[in-house]
C-alpha cells in the first residue's frame, strides 16, 4: 500500500520543477534502464510511469492554464516519443488493476487513468483495444 501523501508529493515535485530552478525531471537515462525488461511490471515501474504521465500532465497544465502559466519560470520538455513509446502503459494499467487483486495500487488507481486517458485516449477505445488484442493472439499464434 502507498502512503497517502505520495500523490500530493508527485504533484508537487512536477509543478515545482516550472517554477524553481533546482528541480529538474527525472532525466531519460536515469529512467531508461527501469523499462528496459517489461515482460513482468514491477512497482518502480508503476511508480515512474505514473510520474512519467503526470509530468506530462503537468506540462500541458502550464502550456494553457493561464494562472500555471504566469507561474512558470522555467520550460521544461517532454520526455521524447521513443523513450514513452517505450513504456508499455497499458500493461502497466492491467497490473495495476490486478495485482493483489487491485489493492496494493488502490490509492493511485484513478489518478493513473486520469493521466493515462488524458495523455493516451486511444488506449480506452474499445476498438483499438480488440484490434491490438488480436495482433498479440496472432502474434502467439505463429509461434
Amino acid at each position: 500500500m502507498l502512503h497517502f501523501l505520495f500523490l500530493p508529493c508527485l504533484d508537487l515535485q512536477s509543478k515545482s520543477s516550472f517554477t524553481v530552478e533546482r528541480i529538474q525531471k527525472i532525466p531519460e537515462e536515469v529512467l531508461l534502464p527501469y523499462f528496459e525488461n517489461t515482460s513482468e511490471i514491477t512497482t518502480p515501474q508503476v511508480l515512474l510511469t505514473l510520474y512519467i504521465l503526470k509530468f506530462h500532465d503537468t506540462i500541458i497544465s502550464f502550456k494553457t492554464d493561464q494562472k500555471l502559466i504566469v507561474t512558470a519560470h522555467f520550460e521544461q520538455q517532454e520526455y521524447s516519443a521513443s523513450f514513452v513509446g517505450r513504456i508499455p502503459i497499458r500493461l502497466v494499467l492491467n497490473h495495476i488493476e490486478h495485482y493483489k487483486g487491485g489493492s496494493a495500487y488502490r490509492g493511485i488507481y484513478r489518478d493513473f487513468i486520469a493521466s493515462a486517458a488524458n495523455l493516451y485516449p486511444e488506449l480506452f477505445d474499445v476498438t483499438s483495444l480488440l484490434l491490438q488484442e488480436g495482433k498479440q493472439d496472432s502474434i502467439v499464434s505463429h509461434r
